[in-house]
């Protein structure tokens, strides 16, 4: 993915991330609205999190307006 995309991250302690920030889930929503929904989502995952943050997440980049969202799991 290059750096026109949008990178979010969720720990295993479920942190989320905005590239290298930590946001919590209502400014991740606002900052997707305000991104304007045109760029690719990579949505990175720790494989501990649990499955409903990740479709939380994934709905709110749908909810924005995103379409093409993309998700890695993290190993460490």
């Amino acid at each position: 993915m290059s750096a026109s995309n949008i990178v979010i991250t969720l720990t295993k302690d479920h942190v989320l991330y905005w590239e290298e920030e930590v946001v919590t889930l209502k400014e991740l929503r606002k900052r997707l609205r305000s991104a304007g929904g045109d760029k690719p989502v990579l949505i990175r995952s720790d494989r501990h999190a649990y499955v409903d943050k990740l479709i939380e997440l994934w709905d709110a980049c749908r909810d924005a307006g995103y379409r093409e969202i993309h998700i890695a799991t993290l190993t460490e």
